[in-house]
């Protein structure tokens, strides 16, 4: 399963870089017209929706790559068991927000997929397709924190405070 899931987590990191390469055309599309006095309607939002897109897509990546920030001035300096307890704090803590994360953004788009909700403007975008893609950035996420804190834990980081 841990392959499949690096895999996954792979296509999305690849997604976002092509995302990103598309903001930066239409942005630059953007920038042109305006200058042209013929500014293209709707770029600005498609642009903001990609964003979202590659932030949620690039989460379960980073979090494989253990690439999210942390205190690691102070983490050295700790002794192994406190940092090892600190680590189980950390993972059960951002399990629990990321799963409840998960709960909060299923249901608003599902409202937003009901509701038909869009963001306003000259061209009206529906909204639930990119809160969609943010609830499966949000469960590849979670699944991937599970991986990593079962990793720690079989791998003796966290078993030698937490005495499983």
């Amino acid at each position: 399963m841990k392959k499949q899931i690096t895999f996954i987590n792979k296509t999305f990191a690849e997604i976002c870089g092509w995302l990103l390469s598309v903001i930066m055309v239409l942005l630059a599309v953007d920038f042109i017209g305006r200058g042209l006095s013929m500014p293209v309607i709707g770029v600005a939002e498609i642009a903001v929706f990609a964003m979202v897109a590659v932030v949620y897509l690039g989460l379960p990546h980073c979090e494989e790559q253990r690439g999210h920030v942390r205190v690691e001035a102070v983490l050295i300096r700790l002794p192994k068991k406190i940092k090892a307890l600190i680590d189980l704090c950390c993972y059960l803590l951002a399990i629990f927000i990321i799963a409840i994360a998960i709960y909060a953004a299923g249901a608003n788009a599902v409202s937003a997929y009901v509701d038909k909700e869009a963001v306003q403007g000259p061209t009206p975008l529906l909204t639930f397709p990119v809160k969609i893609v943010m609830v499966i950035g949000l469960i590849f996420y979670l699944v991937q924190l599970v991986i990593n804190f079962f990793e720690d834990l079989k791998s003796g980081d966290l078993k030698k405070m937490s005495g499983f």
